[in-house]
């Protein structure tokens, strides 16, 4: 179950990336969408959308490596060599 949802965020971050590769969704870029007209033509919206592509493809990677790495963990071989239960004893 765990891995279809990181499948999911990581398809989700594909799916964004594509959409800003393409000059799309500028209504999903947090501050450009509620600005106002006067401060939108402020922004070079070419760069914008290649900088937002290119990041969403960026955690879109560090998602994939995040997910490849959970089976590791899970049969005790993490990156200090501690185990699943260390890590649980440590957080509780």
């Amino acid at each position: 179950m765990l891995l279809a949802i990181h499948g999911f965020t990581i398809l989700l971050f594909l799916g964004l990336g594509w959409l800003f590769r393409r000059e799309k969704g500028a209504f999903l870029i947090s501050g450009y969408n509620t600005a106002p007209k006067a401060e939108k033509e402020k922004y070079d919206l070419k760069k914008l959308y290649r900088h937002m592509s290119r990041l969403m493809f960026l955690l879109a990677g560090c998602w994939a490596i995040l997910a490849l790495g959970m089976p590791w963990d899970r049969i005790g071989c993490s990156s200090w060599g501690w185990g699943c239960s260390s890590w649980r004893a440590f957080f509780t």
